[in-house]
Formats: structure tokens, C-alpha cells, sequence
């Protein structure tokens, strides 16, 4: 009822309702955002890294460009006609999903090792822990859809989505950790959630280069 009645009062804006009703146009609309965020926080981490030689920086870096080749491959391949690509894209964003397993694996060593963690106040922290559990509803509740979706396109920018909120679960436990003072306490904890979380994300790769691999037998 709410739906309906919201796009009535929107029926002079194409945009809106297109934006209500496609699937697929809000998926797009969510990467380009995405894309966008992620080219800054490479090109910041990238900054601050080679300038004080900091591997922690260079780690982030590294993770957040993966993030931002992958959704820019995805960004540009749905502004193109030729379909024929797409599975191509997923194959490669697979692919591109174990360097970010591998840049997730990093950063959990250096914050166990060197308890190298980024922290916050207790006010940022709080608005952290409410975005990342937004974050993870939203891209839990897209992920349930893949199976339902035929586009390997959209199934490639929930399938990023998902994996980038797990990291960000991780993160935000080691801040959490870190804020305690309880991160020494809790490093088979962090350690153990780490590893289920790059096992997922290992899943993840190998579902989007076999279905790749499938699509284009098909084609």
C-alpha cells in the first residue's frame, strides 16, 4: 500500500519510480556510489601508505582498489549493449574476490600481530556498529535474491556487496576489540570469524567463475 501510494505521488518522475521498481537500475545506481567511494579510499590509504612506508595503509589500499576494479568492470560492462561480456566480467570479479580473501587476510595479521587497528570514539564507534549492520541486512537481503536473478551482471554486484559487508563485520569487530582493550583477549576469536569469513568469500569466487564458465559454454 505504502508502495503504491508513494509511486502515485511520483507519477511526474520517471526517475523515482524506475528507481522503486527496477531491480536491476538500483543495483547499477548502488555500484557507480560504490565505485566512487572506494577510488577515494584507494587513492587515501595509497597516499598515506607510500608516504610513511606504513604496510597497514598499503594493505588497505590494495584492498579497496580490488573493490573498485571489480564494481568499475561492473559499471562499465552495464553501460555496453553487448551482452556477450557479462560472464566474462563475473569471471574476472570471481577472480579479483580472492585478492580481496587475500588483502582481508592481511589485515587481520597485522591488527593480531602488530595490534594495528583503526579505531574510533565512542560516538563514531556507535554509528559504525548502526551503518555496518545496515550495511550487512541490505547486502544479506540482495544476496538471497542472486538465485532468482538471471543477470550475471546484478548477480556479480550483490555478490561484491556481500563480501564487502562481511569485511566490514570484521572490521568493525577489531575496532570494537580495540576500543575495549580486549583485542589480545579476543585474537582466536577475530582469527576464527576471520577465517569463516574468507572461506565465504572463497565460495563466493568459485560460484561466479563456475556460473562465468557455464554462461559462456551456453553462449
Amino acid at each position: 500500500m505504502f508502495k503504491d501510494s508513494f509511486l502515485n505521488k511520483t507519477g511526474n518522475h520517471p526517475a523515482t519510480q524506475r528507481f522503486i521498481t527496477d531491480i536491476n537500475f538500483r543495483a547499477i545506481l548502488s555500484a557507480i556510489w560504490s565505485t566512487a567511494i572506494n577510488l577515494g579510499f584507494t587513492v587515501y590509504n595509497g597516499y598515506l601508505g607510500f608516504k610513511n612506508g606504513s604496510v597497514w595503509f598499503i594493505t588497505m589500499c590494495v584492498y579497496y582498489a580490488a573493490l573498485f576494479i571489480m564494481r568499475c568492470f561492473v559499471v562499465v560492462q552495464s553501460r555496453s549493449r553487448n551482452r556477450k561480456n557479462d560472464a566474462v566480467i563475473m569471471r574476472v570479479d570471481g577472480i579479483l574476490l580472492v585478492v580481496l580473501m587475500i588483502a582481508l587476510t592481511g589485515i587481520i595479521s597485522l591488527s593480531i600481530n602488530f595490534n594495528i587497528v583503526r579505531t574510533h570514539g565512542k560516538v563514531a564507534m556507535i554509528v559504525l556498529m548502526i551503518y555496518t549492520v545496515f550495511k550487512i541486512t541490505i547486502a544479506l537481503t540482495n544476496f538471497v535474491r542472486i538465485k532468482h536473478l538471471s543477470s550475471p551482471i546484478i548477480r556479480t554486484v550483490y555478490s561484491i556487496c556481500f563480501a564487502d559487508a562481511l569485511v566490514a563485520l570484521i572490521s568493525m569487530m577489531l575496532s570494537i576489540f580495540a576500543v575495549l582493550g580486549i583485542l589480545e583477549k579476543g585474537r582466536a576469536f577475530v582469527v576464527f570469524a576471520g577465517a569463516i569469513v574468507c572461506m565465504i568469500i572463497a565460495m563466493l569466487a568459485a560460484t561466479m567463475v563456475f556460473h562465468s564458465n557455464k554462461r559462456g559454454d551456453l553462449q
